[in-house]
């Protein structure tokens, strides 16, 4: 991975929810930085600033979510935050 703009890259028709939690991980332990756990991001509507399909910035035994694809003309709001180890 070269830079933190892959995970905006990772969304796109075909690929899930997860894919992209891992990249977010893989990213920030290139740069010695964990993400933090609680943060979410969500599908947006006209509206509708969070809904059902979320993707997490750090999974964990308590938190997960469904896995889904993406689809075409979906919008996301992505938020990315880490620490320092």
């Amino acid at each position: 991975m070269d830079h933190p703009e892959c995970v905006l890259r990772m969304v796109q028709v075909g690929k899930t929810n997860t894919e992209v939690t891992r990249v977010i991980k893989k990213c920030a332990e290139e740069f010695g930085c964990n993400p933090v756990q609680g943060v979410l991001s969500h599908r947006v509507k006209k509206h509708v600033i969070d809904s059902n399909q979320s993707i997490l910035n750090a999974e964990t035994v308590d938190e997960k979510v469904e896995e889904f694809e993406f689809a075409m003309n979906e919008v996301y709001s992505i938020d990315v935050l880490v620490f320092d180890r």
